[in-house]
Protein backbone atom coordinates (compact mmCIF):
# COMPACT_ATOMS: atom_id res chain seq x y z
CA UNK A 1 0.00 0.00 0.00
CA UNK A 2 1.43 3.16 -0.42
CA UNK A 3 2.08 6.09 1.43
CA UNK A 4 -1.50 7.97 0.25
CA UNK A 5 -3.44 5.10 0.54
CA UNK A 6 -2.65 4.88 4.16
CA UNK A 7 -5.14 6.23 6.65
CA UNK A 8 -3.98 9.72 7.93
CA UNK A 9 -4.25 10.61 11.84
CA UNK A 10 -7.78 12.51 11.69
CA UNK A 11 -8.89 9.90 9.96
CA UNK A 12 -7.97 7.48 12.73
CA UNK A 13 -9.64 9.75 14.71
CA UNK A 14 -12.32 10.52 13.33
CA UNK A 15 -13.58 6.92 13.02
CA UNK A 16 -12.50 6.40 16.45
CA UNK A 17 -15.15 8.73 17.19
CA UNK A 18 -17.70 7.34 15.27
CA UNK A 19 -16.50 3.85 17.50
CA UNK A 20 -16.48 5.65 20.66
CA UNK A 21 -20.16 6.60 19.91
CA UNK A 22 -21.42 3.33 20.23
CA UNK A 23 -19.71 1.93 22.81
CA UNK A 24 -20.45 4.77 25.29
CA UNK A 25 -24.71 3.93 24.49
CA UNK A 26 -23.55 0.77 25.12
CA UNK A 27 -21.79 1.23 28.67
CA UNK A 28 -25.21 3.61 29.80
CA UNK A 29 -27.15 0.47 29.01
CA UNK A 30 -25.74 -1.59 30.56
CA UNK A 31 -25.46 0.72 33.72
CA UNK A 32 -29.00 0.44 33.21
CA UNK A 33 -28.99 -2.99 33.67
CA UNK A 34 -26.36 -3.55 36.08
CA UNK A 35 -27.93 -1.09 38.12
CA UNK A 36 -24.58 1.58 38.09
CA UNK A 37 -27.74 3.81 37.38
CA UNK A 38 -27.96 3.99 41.06
CA UNK A 39 -24.45 6.51 41.99
CA UNK A 40 -24.17 9.91 39.76
CA UNK A 41 -21.00 10.46 38.31
CA UNK A 42 -19.26 14.05 39.10
CA UNK A 43 -16.51 14.80 37.36
CA UNK A 44 -13.13 14.77 39.36
CA UNK A 45 -11.33 17.84 39.46
CA UNK A 46 -13.35 21.13 40.10
CA UNK A 47 -12.76 24.75 40.10
CA UNK A 48 -10.96 26.42 42.42
CA UNK A 49 -12.72 27.09 45.74
CA UNK A 50 -15.06 24.66 45.09
CA UNK A 51 -15.58 21.48 48.32
CA UNK A 52 -13.81 18.54 47.43
CA UNK A 53 -14.77 16.39 45.03
CA UNK A 54 -17.09 13.22 46.12
CA UNK A 55 -18.83 10.28 44.68
CA UNK A 56 -22.50 10.86 45.99
CA UNK A 57 -25.02 7.99 45.88
CA UNK A 58 -28.53 9.06 45.44
CA UNK A 59 -29.56 7.74 49.05
CA UNK A 60 -27.74 10.19 50.15
CA UNK A 61 -24.24 7.86 51.61
CA UNK A 62 -21.02 9.62 50.44
CA UNK A 63 -17.88 7.97 50.24
CA UNK A 64 -14.50 10.22 50.82
CA UNK A 65 -13.40 13.13 49.49
CA UNK A 66 -10.83 12.85 46.70
CA UNK A 67 -9.34 15.96 48.13
CA UNK A 68 -8.34 16.25 51.83
CA UNK A 69 -10.15 19.62 52.70
CA UNK A 70 -7.24 22.22 53.90
CA UNK A 71 -8.12 23.80 57.74
CA UNK A 72 -8.92 27.31 58.20
CA UNK A 73 -5.99 29.54 59.45
CA UNK A 74 -6.26 30.99 63.20
CA UNK A 75 -7.86 33.99 63.68
CA UNK A 76 -4.75 36.44 64.92
CA UNK A 77 -6.17 39.05 67.68
CA UNK A 78 -4.75 42.66 68.46
CA UNK A 79 -3.40 41.55 71.48
CA UNK A 80 -3.55 38.58 73.99
CA UNK A 81 -7.42 38.28 74.54
CA UNK A 82 -7.53 36.12 77.16
CA UNK A 83 -4.04 35.37 79.73
CA UNK A 84 -5.91 31.96 81.14
CA UNK A 85 -7.27 29.90 77.71
CA UNK A 86 -3.94 28.31 76.83
CA UNK A 87 -4.08 29.79 73.47
CA UNK A 88 -1.62 32.22 71.43
CA UNK A 89 -4.82 35.06 71.10
CA UNK A 90 -2.50 37.01 68.82
CA UNK A 91 0.11 34.57 66.97
CA UNK A 92 3.13 36.34 68.12
CA UNK A 93 4.28 32.43 69.24
CA UNK A 94 3.66 33.32 72.79
CA UNK A 95 0.66 32.38 74.89
CA UNK A 96 -0.74 33.07 78.55
CA UNK A 97 2.19 33.93 80.95
CA UNK A 98 4.53 34.39 78.35
CA UNK A 99 3.20 37.63 77.05
CA UNK A 100 4.78 40.79 79.09
CA UNK A 101 0.97 41.79 79.17
CA UNK A 102 -0.35 39.00 81.27
CA UNK A 103 2.23 39.50 83.71
CA UNK A 104 2.12 43.08 83.54
CA UNK A 105 -1.60 42.55 84.97
CA UNK A 106 -1.12 40.18 87.84
CA UNK A 107 -0.86 37.15 85.93
CA UNK A 108 1.89 34.55 86.69
CA UNK A 109 3.23 31.39 86.76
CA UNK A 110 2.20 29.57 89.76
CA UNK A 111 1.33 25.77 91.05
CA UNK A 112 -2.02 24.49 90.66
CA UNK A 113 -3.70 23.05 93.65
CA UNK A 114 -5.77 19.12 92.31
CA UNK A 115 -9.11 19.38 92.97
CA UNK A 116 -9.09 22.95 93.52
CA UNK A 117 -10.74 25.83 92.69
CA UNK A 118 -9.25 29.59 91.54
CA UNK A 119 -11.21 32.39 93.69
CA UNK A 120 -10.90 35.66 95.10
CA UNK A 121 -10.77 36.16 98.93
CA UNK A 122 -11.52 38.96 101.78
CA UNK A 123 -11.14 38.21 105.30
CA UNK A 124 -12.85 40.98 106.87
CA UNK A 125 -15.46 42.61 104.31
CA UNK A 126 -18.00 41.93 101.93
CA UNK A 127 -16.98 43.72 98.60
CA UNK A 128 -18.46 43.42 95.17
CA UNK A 129 -17.08 40.58 93.30
CA UNK A 130 -14.43 41.22 90.65
CA UNK A 131 -15.29 40.44 87.04
CA UNK A 132 -17.88 37.74 86.62
CA UNK A 133 -17.19 35.81 89.68
CA UNK A 134 -19.99 34.63 92.32
CA UNK A 135 -19.55 35.67 95.61
CA UNK A 136 -20.40 33.61 98.67
CA UNK A 137 -20.59 35.31 102.21
CA UNK A 138 -18.61 33.80 104.94
CA UNK A 139 -17.63 33.87 108.63
CA UNK A 140 -13.64 33.97 108.48
CA UNK A 141 -13.24 34.09 112.30
CA UNK A 142 -15.33 33.49 115.88
CA UNK A 143 -14.40 35.09 119.36
CA UNK A 144 -17.14 33.65 122.55
CA UNK A 145 -17.30 36.96 125.13
CA UNK A 146 -16.32 35.10 128.23
CA UNK A 147 -15.79 31.61 128.53
CA UNK A 148 -17.92 31.27 131.44
CA UNK A 149 -21.78 31.24 131.64
CA UNK A 150 -23.99 33.52 133.76
CA UNK A 151 -26.41 32.44 136.59
CA UNK A 152 -29.64 34.08 137.55
CA UNK A 153 -32.25 32.47 140.11
CA UNK A 154 -35.92 33.67 139.67
CA UNK A 155 -37.45 32.86 143.02
CA UNK A 156 -41.38 31.47 143.43
CA UNK A 157 -43.26 31.38 146.81
CA UNK A 158 -46.77 30.00 147.50
CA UNK A 159 -48.37 31.17 151.11
CA UNK A 160 -51.37 28.96 151.85
CA UNK A 161 -55.01 29.17 150.58
CA UNK A 162 -56.70 29.01 154.29
CA UNK A 163 -55.74 29.50 157.64
CA UNK A 164 -57.53 28.51 161.36
CA UNK A 165 -57.88 31.53 163.74
CA UNK A 166 -58.67 31.21 167.33
CA UNK A 167 -60.35 33.47 169.51
CA UNK A 168 -59.45 34.20 172.43
CA UNK A 169 -61.06 35.64 175.57
CA UNK A 170 -58.61 36.57 177.85
CA UNK A 171 -56.09 38.55 175.50
CA UNK A 172 -52.93 35.98 176.24
CA UNK A 173 -53.75 33.27 173.75
CA UNK A 174 -54.64 30.84 176.08
CA UNK A 175 -58.04 30.81 176.69
CA UNK A 176 -59.80 29.36 173.27
CA UNK A 177 -63.65 30.36 173.12
CA UNK A 178 -64.07 29.19 169.04
CA UNK A 179 -61.86 28.08 166.21
CA UNK A 180 -62.96 29.97 162.62
CA UNK A 181 -61.34 28.64 159.15
CA UNK A 182 -60.46 31.63 157.25
CA UNK A 183 -60.33 31.98 153.18
CA UNK A 184 -56.65 34.07 152.63
CA UNK A 185 -57.71 35.32 149.00
CA UNK A 186 -58.23 38.83 149.93
CA UNK A 187 -62.26 38.73 149.19
CA UNK A 188 -65.12 39.62 151.10
CA UNK A 189 -66.44 36.60 152.88
CA UNK A 190 -70.06 36.56 154.70
CA UNK A 191 -69.47 35.27 158.47
CA UNK A 192 -71.16 34.86 161.75
CA UNK A 193 -69.03 34.59 164.66
CA UNK A 194 -67.73 36.71 167.76
CA UNK A 195 -64.28 38.09 167.59
CA UNK A 196 -62.97 39.14 171.22
CA UNK A 197 -59.32 40.54 172.86
CA UNK A 198 -57.37 38.65 171.02
CA UNK A 199 -56.88 36.30 168.07
CA UNK A 200 -54.48 33.31 167.63
CA UNK A 201 -53.35 31.57 164.36
CA UNK A 202 -50.78 28.85 162.94
CA UNK A 203 -47.46 30.39 160.70
CA UNK A 204 -48.17 30.70 157.20
CA UNK A 205 -46.24 27.92 155.74
CA UNK A 206 -44.48 28.54 152.44
CA UNK A 207 -44.28 26.51 149.48
CA UNK A 208 -40.48 28.19 148.15
CA UNK A 209 -38.73 27.48 144.65
CA UNK A 210 -36.58 28.51 142.67
CA UNK A 211 -35.91 28.70 138.68
CA UNK A 212 -32.31 29.10 137.28
CA UNK A 213 -31.89 30.53 134.25
CA UNK A 214 -27.83 30.91 132.36
CA UNK A 215 -26.47 32.43 129.40
CA UNK A 216 -23.90 31.29 126.91
CA UNK A 217 -21.26 34.11 126.81
CA UNK A 218 -22.02 35.71 123.09
CA UNK A 219 -20.26 35.06 120.17
CA UNK A 220 -18.35 37.91 118.02
CA UNK A 221 -18.00 36.85 114.21
CA UNK A 222 -15.77 38.19 111.73
CA UNK A 223 -17.50 38.19 107.73
CA UNK A 224 -16.11 38.23 105.16
CA UNK A 225 -16.45 37.06 101.41
CA UNK A 226 -15.12 34.08 98.85
CA UNK A 227 -15.58 35.23 95.06
CA UNK A 228 -15.57 31.96 92.88
CA UNK A 229 -14.51 32.81 89.38
CA UNK A 230 -15.57 32.02 85.85
CA UNK A 231 -12.23 31.37 84.62
CA UNK A 232 -10.79 28.66 83.62
CA UNK A 233 -8.22 26.41 86.00
CA UNK A 234 -5.44 27.69 84.38
CA UNK A 235 -3.63 29.18 81.05
CA UNK A 236 -0.68 28.00 79.56
CA UNK A 237 2.58 29.24 78.54
CA UNK A 238 4.30 27.44 81.63
CA UNK A 239 6.26 24.57 82.93
CA UNK A 240 4.67 21.12 83.93
CA UNK A 241 2.65 21.25 87.02
CA UNK A 242 1.92 25.08 86.66
CA UNK A 243 -0.34 27.41 85.17
CA UNK A 244 -0.74 30.96 84.45
CA UNK A 245 -2.98 32.50 86.86
CA UNK A 246 -4.24 35.91 88.12
CA UNK A 247 -2.30 35.53 91.91
CA UNK A 248 -1.59 39.48 92.16
CA UNK A 249 -4.20 40.87 94.71
CA UNK A 250 -7.23 42.91 93.04
CA UNK A 251 -8.38 45.87 95.43
CA UNK A 252 -9.04 44.10 99.12
CA UNK A 253 -8.96 40.44 97.77
CA UNK A 254 -6.20 38.16 97.87
CA UNK A 255 -6.20 35.49 95.18
CA UNK A 256 -6.32 32.15 96.75
CA UNK A 257 -7.24 28.48 95.93
CA UNK A 258 -10.58 27.21 97.56
CA UNK A 259 -10.59 23.33 98.55
CA UNK A 260 -12.10 21.58 101.12
CA UNK A 261 -11.01 21.61 104.39
CA UNK A 262 -9.13 18.90 104.77
CA UNK A 263 -6.82 20.53 102.05
CA UNK A 264 -3.15 21.06 103.27
CA UNK A 265 -1.71 23.86 101.04
CA UNK A 266 1.01 23.29 98.66
CA UNK A 267 4.62 25.98 98.87
CA UNK A 268 3.22 28.12 96.09
CA UNK A 269 0.54 29.12 98.46
CA UNK A 270 1.54 29.30 101.39
CA UNK A 271 -0.77 31.03 103.20
CA UNK A 272 -3.65 29.08 104.70
CA UNK A 273 -7.10 30.32 106.29
CA UNK A 274 -10.08 28.46 107.58
CA UNK A 275 -13.43 29.58 106.87
CA UNK A 276 -16.89 28.61 107.05
CA UNK A 277 -20.51 29.49 105.29
CA UNK A 278 -22.00 29.39 108.71
CA UNK A 279 -21.41 28.85 112.98
CA UNK A 280 -22.01 25.32 114.87
CA UNK A 281 -22.89 26.38 118.10
CA UNK A 282 -22.77 23.15 120.77
CA UNK A 283 -21.91 24.85 123.78
CA UNK A 284 -23.96 24.23 126.81
CA UNK A 285 -23.77 25.84 130.61
CA UNK A 286 -23.36 24.11 133.83
CA UNK A 287 -26.23 23.83 136.23
CA UNK A 288 -26.54 26.78 138.48
CA UNK A 289 -26.96 26.28 142.32
CA UNK A 290 -30.29 28.52 143.15
CA UNK A 291 -31.93 27.85 147.19
CA UNK A 292 -34.88 29.08 147.84
CA UNK A 293 -35.89 31.29 151.18
CA UNK A 294 -39.00 33.42 150.74
CA UNK A 295 -41.79 33.80 153.19
CA UNK A 296 -45.52 34.37 153.86
CA UNK A 297 -47.21 36.99 155.70
CA UNK A 298 -50.95 37.89 156.26
CA UNK A 299 -53.50 39.96 158.12
CA UNK A 300 -57.19 39.35 158.98
CA UNK A 301 -59.64 42.32 159.15
CA UNK A 302 -63.28 41.88 160.59
CA UNK A 303 -66.52 43.68 159.97
CA UNK A 304 -69.55 44.07 161.66
CA UNK A 305 -71.46 44.70 157.96
CA UNK A 306 -71.95 42.24 155.61
CA UNK A 307 -70.03 43.83 153.09
CA UNK A 308 -66.87 44.29 154.60
CA UNK A 309 -68.44 47.55 156.14
CA UNK A 310 -67.66 49.17 159.35
CA UNK A 311 -64.18 47.60 160.61
CA UNK A 312 -63.76 46.82 164.09
CA UNK A 313 -60.08 44.98 164.36
CA UNK A 314 -57.38 43.80 162.14
CA UNK A 315 -54.92 41.18 162.52
CA UNK A 316 -51.57 39.85 161.62
CA UNK A 317 -51.94 36.13 161.21
CA UNK A 318 -49.07 33.80 162.20
CA UNK A 319 -48.93 34.19 165.93
CA UNK A 320 -50.96 36.12 168.90
CA UNK A 321 -52.54 39.60 168.10
CA UNK A 322 -55.06 41.69 169.82
CA UNK A 323 -57.95 42.85 168.49
CA UNK A 324 -58.29 45.76 170.93
CA UNK A 325 -62.29 44.97 171.07
CA UNK A 326 -64.24 43.54 173.48
CA UNK A 327 -66.88 40.51 172.17
CA UNK A 328 -68.22 41.54 168.52
CA UNK A 329 -69.99 39.91 166.25
CA UNK A 330 -68.51 40.19 163.00
CA UNK A 331 -70.76 40.12 159.92
CA UNK A 332 -67.83 39.41 157.27
CA UNK A 333 -64.13 39.21 157.22
CA UNK A 334 -61.00 40.09 154.33
CA UNK A 335 -57.69 37.77 154.88
CA UNK A 336 -54.97 37.99 152.45
CA UNK A 337 -51.31 37.12 152.16
CA UNK A 338 -48.23 38.61 151.28
CA UNK A 339 -45.49 36.70 149.87
CA UNK A 340 -41.87 37.19 150.48
CA UNK A 341 -40.02 34.94 147.62
CA UNK A 342 -36.03 34.94 147.66
CA UNK A 343 -33.28 32.61 146.14
CA UNK A 344 -29.53 32.50 147.44
CA UNK A 345 -27.63 32.01 143.68
CA UNK A 346 -24.98 29.70 144.72
CA UNK A 347 -23.00 29.81 141.56
CA UNK A 348 -23.59 33.29 139.72
CA UNK A 349 -21.32 31.49 137.24
CA UNK A 350 -20.91 28.06 135.55
CA UNK A 351 -18.65 26.22 133.02
CA UNK A 352 -18.86 26.59 129.22
CA UNK A 353 -18.51 22.58 127.61
CA UNK A 354 -18.97 22.13 123.92
CA UNK A 355 -17.61 24.56 121.50
CA UNK A 356 -18.08 27.03 118.58
CA UNK A 357 -17.23 25.98 115.26
CA UNK A 358 -17.54 27.36 111.27
CA UNK A 359 -19.79 25.19 109.78
CA UNK A 360 -19.38 24.38 105.90
CA UNK A 361 -16.02 24.76 106.34
CA UNK A 362 -13.13 25.56 103.48
CA UNK A 363 -9.66 25.82 103.56
CA UNK A 364 -7.86 28.50 101.51
CA UNK A 365 -4.48 28.51 100.12
CA UNK A 366 -3.94 31.61 99.43
CA UNK A 367 -1.23 33.34 97.18
CA UNK A 368 -0.10 36.52 98.75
Amino acid sequence: MDQAAKPGHDDVVGSNRHFLVPVALFLSGCANISGLSELDTVPIGGDAGTSPDVVTAKDGSADAPVDAPVDAPPVCQASETDCTDGIDNDCNGKTDCQEPSCTGNGYDCTQEVANAQFGWYAATSKPACPGTSVSTDLVTAITPSASTCACSCTATTTCPATASVDNDENGSCTTINNTRPLTLDNACHAASFDVQVAAKSAPLAATNSCSSKSALPSLTTTTGRICKSQLPKGGGGCGVGLACLPVKPVASFKACMIMPSSGVCPSAWPNPSTVGTSVSDTRTCGACGCAATGTCSGTASFYTGGACASLVASVALGGCAATGVGPTTVGSYKATTTSNPACTNNSPTTAVSGSASLGGQLSLCCAN
